[in-house]
């Protein structure tokens, strides 16, 4: 159980914003990633569950691209299938923020592996 004042989003954010910068040293990274990975391995639970389900996932995806296959492929895998299942028969989809936002945030998370942005490419 994690300490109740810990934000796996927020330190999700903060590692992919660093990762974005090209920082991938600083003394803080690994302890950040542990924690990152004990508490966002759990892809089912529902948007709900923590609150910012696609903020939250739209971040880490991001951190576990810059891993490298290994990691990224059945992360990412079973965030894909998590995401389709998810949409609803218009294309879009719901979520705790509007439908515009969660759509747009799904989308960039299955389309991280063509790093069409500059941002995205390892």
């Amino acid at each position: 159980m994690r300490a109740p004042w810990s934000r796996p989003a927020i330190t999700a954010a903060a590692l992919a914003t660093l990762y974005n910068a090209g920082d991938y040293e600083s003394k803080h990274i690994p302890d950040m990633l542990e924690f990152c990975k004990k508490n966002l391995k759990d892809l089912s639970e529902g948007p709900n569950a923590f609150g910012h389900w696609h903020y939250t996932y739209l971040y880490y995806s991001q951190v576990m691209y810059r891993q490298g296959e290994k990691e990224w492929g059945p992360f990412r895998d079973k965030l894909c299938n998590r995401i389709v299942s998810e949409q609803q028969s218009d294309g879009s989809w719901i979520g705790q923020v509007a439908p515009i936002y969660v759509t747009s945030c799904n989308l960039i998370m299955m389309q991280l592996d063509k790093a069409y942005l500059p941002i995205y490419q390892r």
